[in-house]
C-alpha cells in the first residue's frame, strides 16, 4: 500500500520521511493531529493514520511534517503498537543528513560545511539536574560478555589527497560563564567513575575526574584514578590504589629505539608565578605504617621515606623489598640534630666501605674531637703517598711518604 499526501504545485523538491513497517501481525501507527505538506503545497490535516492487514507500507510526506498538540500539556507522540513485546522503530534520514532533537538552531543550510549527525540544543534546562544524553543499560548473563555504553569509530580516508587536521573521537567543552559574585563548584570536561557492588571482584577499575569505589562486600584488585579519588565503603576493599597510573608498552619493534615519559610537566608561562612544584606531597604522618615520598624499584632500590631518610640499596646485594631485614645500603638522615651519611647493613648484609670522590676533600675548621682516625693493627695494603693511619699495637700515628711509613708523633 502506498499513499502520498498533498499535491505538489511548485518545482521545489519535497522532503520525504518514509516509515517502513514489516510485521506479520496488524500494526497501528497513531499520532496527534498531523499536517502534511510544505511551502507551495496543499496541506491535509488528519488526527490518526491506521494501517492494518499489510506487510509493507510506504508513506511519503512532503516537507514539513508536523505533529500538533491536541491540547495544552499533551505531548505529541509517535507510537508503535502491536502484539510483539519489543518493536524497534527506525528513523533513517537519507544520505548526508542529520537527526535534529531540539529547537532549530543552525538549520540544515546554516552549518556551512559542517556535518552534524545528531543535534541537541536546550536554551534553558527545565530542572536543576539535566542530562544532554542519558543511557542506562543492564547486562545480560553471557559468558565473557561486554556492555559498552557508547562506542565511536572515527576513520580517515585511506586515499587522502589533502592533509587533514584532526580526528577526535570525543570532543567535550565546558564553558562556565558565571557573573560576578557567583561561583561554580566544579567544571569538568570529562568525568567517569567505577563503583563495584555486591560480593564480586574487579581486576582493574578506572576513574577519570570521578571516584573508583568498592562498595558492599566487593573487591577491586587495582583501582586506577586519574585526577580522581579512590575509596572503599561498607565492607568493600581495594588491594592497590594508584593515582595518575600509566602503563608503558612497546614504543618500537626495534630495541633501544624511541622513548616514553611517564609524567611530564612543561611550564609555558612567560610571567613569573609565585611558586612552581615539579612534584609535591603533603605530610604522610598518620596515613600509612610505612610511607615513601619516592620509591624506585630498580636493582639498586632508591627510596625517600616519609621521615626524611634517604636510602640507596646495594644493587649487587639481594634486591630489597619493603620490610626486608637483610640489606646493604647507604643512608642520609638526621639523628639528634646531627646529619649522618654512610653505609648501613642488616641481617646477612655486610657493612661496606665509603669512598669520597674528588680531587680533594674540603671541610670547615675542625676542632677536637670532630676528627678521629680509627686504629688498625697493620698498615693499609698498597699505600700511596699522603696516607695516614693509627697503629692499634704501639698506639702511634704514621704517614706514608711514598716509600716508607714515618711515625708522626714522639
Amino acid at each position: 500500500m502506498r499513499e502520498e499526501l498533498g499535491n505538489q504545485t511548485d518545482t521545489a523538491l519535497p522532503f520525504k520521511l518514509a516509515i517502513v513497517l514489516r510485521l506479520a501481525l496488524p500494526l497501528l501507527y497513531s499520532v496527534s493531529t498531523v499536517t502534511a505538506g510544505g511551502q507551495g503545497h496543499q496541506s491535509t490535516r488528519f488526527t490518526s493514520l491506521d494501517f492494518t492487514n499489510s506487510d509493507t507500507i510506504s508513506l511519503d510526506l512532503l516537507s514539513p511534517f508536523t505533529l500538533h498538540q491536541t491540547g495544552r500539556g499533551r505531548i505529541p507522540l509517535l507510537t508503535v503498537a502491536g502484539a510483539d513485546t519489543d518493536i524497534p522503530l527506525a528513523i533513517r534520514p537519507k544520505g548526508n543528513s542529520f537527526l535534529q532533537l531540539g529547537p532549530d538552531t543552525f538549520g540544515a543550510s546554516g552549518w556551512a560545511g559542517f556535518d552534524v549527525i545528531t543535534e541537541i540544543l536546550s536554551h534553558a534546562t527545565a530542572t536543576s539536574f539535566s542530562y544532554g544524553n542519558y543511557i542506562e543499560m543492564h547486562a545480560g548473563d553471557f559468558a565473557a560478555g561486554s556492555v559498552i555504553g557508547t562506542s565511536m569509530w572515527i576513520y580517515s580516508d585511506t586515499g587522502l589527497t589533502n592533509a587533514q587536521d584532526q580526528l577526535i573521537g570525543l570532543d567535550i567543552n565546558v564553558f562556565p560563564t558565571q557573573p560576578s559574585g557567583h561561583t561554580l563548584r566544579q567544571g569538568v570536561g570529562t568525568q567517569s567513575q567505577t563503583e563495584s557492588y555486591n560480593d564480586g571482584r574487579v581486576t582493574n577499575a578506572y576513574g577519570v575526574a570521578g571516584y573508583v569505589t568498592a562498595k558492599d562486600n566487593s573487591h577491586i584488585d587495582i583501582a586506577n584514578a586519574f585526577n580522581a579519588g579512590v575509596t572503599s565503603t561498607e565492607t568493600g576493599s581495594i588491594t592497590t590504589a594508584t593515582g595518575y597510573f600509566a602503563s608503558m608498552g612497546n614504543v618500537s619493534t626495534n630495541a633501544g629505539e624511541n622513548g616514553a615519559l611517564c609524567f611530564l610537566g612543561v611550564p609555558s608561562n612567560n610571567v613569573l608565578m609565585g611558586a612552581l612544584y615539579g612534584l609535591y606531597f603533603t605530610d604522610f604522618t598518620g596515613h600509612a605504617t610505612t610511607g615513601f615520598y619516592e620509591f624506585f624499584d630498580a636493582p639498586g632500590v632508591f627510596s625517600m621515606k616519609d621521615d626524611g631518610v634517604a636510602n640507596y640499596y646495594n644493587p649487587s646485594f639481594t634486591h630489597y623489598t619493603v620490610g626486608a631485614s637483610n640489606y646493604e645500603r647507604s643512608a642520609l638522615q638526621w639523628n639528634s640534630n646531627v646529619l649522618e651519611f654512610g653505609a648501613e647493613a642488616g641481617g646477612t648484609g655486610t657493612l661496606r666501605g665509603v669512598k669520597m670522590l674528588g680531587a680533594r676533600l674540603q671541610t670547615p675548621d675542625l676542632t677536637a674531637p670532630t676528627l678521629r682516625v680509627v686504629p688498625q693493627s697493620s698498615p693499609p695494603a698498597s699505600p700511596s703517598e699522603g696516607m695516614i693511619y693509627g697503629n692499634s699495637s704501639d698506639h702511634h700515628l704514621y704517614y706514608y711518604n711514598g716509600s716508607a711509613w714515618k711515625q708522626l708523633d714522639n
